[in-house]
């Protein structure tokens, strides 16, 4: 990677976002079976969901996650209202209220296992939170990478819009 002006700093990860929104008069929900809120008997199953995230869209190798933070991470989803898409028996999609401020809620950790993705599963979980939180409040933002078309496309079939740029990188 590119180096900084400092030497031996390089930046190891490097991010392009579109910070997006919805509110609730642009909001077009997607109803999907089995779209359901996250329960605490949920916690192994949004754990090892939020490993897979941290493996796929952070380029983490598998044996670098730390476990107990995932579990500390699905608690906080699930007590945070995380809701999540059950197929065959196991939960493969979620999605999770990241931050809640007055006026806004910010979702995140959306992420469906690659084996059920195109099947709207990561519409029916965004959809579900957007229109609970959207009940209290004026927007609903998400970040999505620039380059992940799937994602693009999902959010804005659910009525969201591009607001800003945001970019995030790793310095090693």
């Amino acid at each position: 990677m590119s180096q900084l002006g400092h030497p031996g700093l390089k930046i190891s990860f490097d991010e392009q976002d579109y910070l997006c929104d919805v509110g609730r008069t642009r909001l077009r929900p997607q109803r999907v079976e089995g779209v359901r809120r996250a329960t605490v008997s949920d916690l192994p199953q949004v754990a090892s969901l939020r490993a897979a995230f941290e493996c796929e869209y952070f380029g983490v190798a598998y044996a670098r996650i730390d476990q107990t933070w995932c579990l500390r991470a699905a608690e906080r989803y699930v007590a945070q209202g995380a809701w999540v898409a059950q197929r065959d028996g196991c939960i493969v999609s979620m999605v999770a209220v990241e931050a809640d401020i007055p006026g806004i809620t910010h979702i995140g950790a959306v992420y469906t296992l690659p084996a059920y993705r195109g099947r709207g599963l990561a519409k029916g979980v965004t959809s579900a939170t957007c229109e609970e939180q959207l009940a209290a409040k004026e927007r609903v933002t998400l970040t999505v990478r620039i380059d992940n078309l799937p994602a693009l496309s999902a959010y804005a079939a659910l009525g969201f819009q591009r607001r800003e740029d945001y970019r995030m990188c790793r310095l090693a």
